[in-house]
């Protein structure tokens, strides 16, 4: 829920493939630990109309602005994007076809700085704000674009840790153009991404490239 004090919901639908109905879940937890998925009513048009109340009655866990979530193909751990807190957060949900526990749920990349080996040596870059969309690719590595800041295209290497960061820059886009919306070829050789329009301000003494050197 792109939010402010947004939250982390679960929907799972009555039938396969079919989305009209379904129970609904939202977490109530840490950021750091174990919690649990506590069912909201989901009935009619009354019951999802009054979905942020309930979840706020419940004590549901406020994320600042939620967009995107994505299921490691290698494990079925779960990765959500948090743009306002700067951080992708990691859980397990061993019973995902009904409420139940969330197990491991911590941070999985971002608030701090990483180093990046260069042509130009070692450069720190701090994560920064806006991390967005995420995909895996065929390797587990997770794919990070960023709305604002850097605009960067971060990969997270398969193995990554926060006490062992492994990450790397793919790229970084002008000022304002927002990259968004990747997606894999089903043979992984190819992806697609869109990008925003880049801010009219800008000029060619004022933008810096991945690492950090003006271009």
């Amino acid at each position: 829920e792109d939010a402010g004090a947004g939250h982390l919901y679960k929907f799972v639908a009555d039938a396969a493939g079919d989305f009209s109905s379904g129970d609904l879940f939202v977490y109530v937890g840490p950021k750091v630990g174990n919690g649990t998925w506590v069912q909201l009513l989901n009935d009619n048009p009354a019951d999802q109309n009054s979905t942020i109340s309930q979840a706020n009655a419940f004590g549901a866990t406020n994320f600042a602005g939620g967009e995107d979530v994505e299921i490691n193909p290698l494990d079925g751990s779960i990765y959500v994007a948090v743009k306002n807190e700067s951080r992708v957060y990691r859980f397990e949900d061993p019973t995902p076809l009904i409420g139940g526990v969330v197990n491991n749920f911590d941070t999985y990349e971002g608030g701090m700085s990483y180093d990046l080996n260069t042509e130009n040596g070692v450069v720190t870059v701090p994560w920064g704000g806006g991390n967005d969309n995420l995909v895996f690719d065929d390797l587990g590595n997770l794919w990070v674009c960023q709305d604002g800041g850097n605009n960067h295209i971060w990969v997270v290497n398969a193995g990554h840790t926060q006490a062992n960061p492994d990450v790397r820059i793919f790229g970084s886009s002008p000022a304002g153009s927002e990259p968004t919306g990747m997606t894999f070829t089903p043979d992984f050789k190819y992806f697609f991404m869109s990008f925003q329009h880049p801010s009219g301000g800008n000029n060619g003494t004022s933008q810096e490239d991945a690492f950090q050197q003006m271009k």
